[in-house]
């Protein structure tokens, strides 16, 4: 599976990111919080492009040279969602969504994006802009921000520009990445990307395969992963062993996938068993390991997990 980003459709895109502004689409946030999607007739099997959605309830523009930057709550919701045919959705935070963004290749081909600002007299103001590297700063992240190319194509959208200031509410719509991060619990088939939050994979259904692969380039990075079986009954955790000792090395993406572990299906919501993974990858010669294996100094490069379930 390639880790490459997709190309961008820029002016589908944009117009479809304003259209959507109209429409009030930041009410998306309601989707609940696990990953669904529903199959249809003639859907493609190859990776969606992922959109996201975000909402604030406070924001800042500050002046930071020649550049404008974003301040917003790391703990802001996110909501993603897939282009058609295909049916995904799903919610995360912007420190994830921070934390993915190399992964994804936002940081060689950044993302547009449609910046909507409430000030405190309530006037709503939309923006067409192109997003750099988030840096997450403890409870915020901080985003540079810079206006589309050509007035004309952006229309009115870029007519009062950008002024620094505090601002009531922000809607970001941001287009598309290859594969979303992956939620703390993995219910449906999902292509998703792990960094420092462990990631939970059940099953009612059927018998669920996880894949996984490391993204970026190889360099000096050592993917590792730990997978641990969970059962659960009423409430309490009635069995939690590792599957494997010590960790299990990770390929990268441009190296075919194996089975990293196998989802046995639950009898039901009450008792039920997951596969817990972590990540424990490491940088070869900065980090030592601790007790059992494990590294004592994590890099939570990220890595691709992806989640298959076959029908009993």
């Amino acid at each position: 599976m390639s880790s490459h980003h997709k190309p961008h459709h820029r002016v589908r895109v944009v117009s479809t990111l304003i259209a959507a502004v109209a429409l009030g689409i930041s009410g998306i946030s309601t989707v609940t919080a696990q990953a669904t999607s529903t199959g249809e007739p003639g859907q493609t099997t190859g990776s969606p492009s992922i959109l996201y959605a975000a909402s604030a309830t406070k924001a800042r523009l500050l002046e930071s040279g020649s550049s404008m930057i974003l301040r917003l709550p790391a703990r802001a919701s996110v909501t993603w969602f897939t282009d058609r045919p295909q049916r995904q959705a799903g919610r995360t935070d912007l420190a994830q969504v921070a934390a993915t963004w190399a992964a994804v290749g936002f940081d060689t081909d950044p993302p547009n994006a449609a910046l909507v600002l409430v000030d405190r007299k309530g006037r709503e103001r939309t923006h067409v802009v192109t997003l750099g590297v988030p840096r997450l700063s403890g409870n915020r992240v901080d985003i540079a921000l810079t206006l589309v190319d050509g007035g004309t194509e952006a229309g009115y959208a870029q007519i009062h520009g950008l002024r620094k200031g505090r601002y009531e509410s922000a809607r970001l719509f941001i287009d598309d990445a290859a594969n979303p991060p992956c939620p703390a619990v993995v219910t449906t088939a999902l292509n998703c990307i792990m960094t420092e939050q462990a990631v939970s994979f059940r099953s009612m259904s059927g018998v669920g395969t996880i894949d996984a692969c490391g993204l970026g380039t190889q360099g000096d990075t050592q993917w590792q992963a730990q997978a641990t079986l969970v059962t659960t009954a009423g409430g309490g955790i009635m069995h939690d062993s590792p599957l494997f000792a010590n960790g299990q090395q990770i390929p990268g993406c441009d190296t075919p996938m194996g089975i990293f572990a196998t989802v046995f299906p639950s009898e039901s919501a009450v008792t039920y068993t997951e596969v817990k993974v972590t990540n424990q990858s490491f940088t070869a010669g900065e980090s030592t390991m601790g007790p059992g294996g494990v590294p004592s100094n994590p890099s939570w490069s990220p890595i691709l997990l992806t989640y298959t379930i076959a029908d009993e």
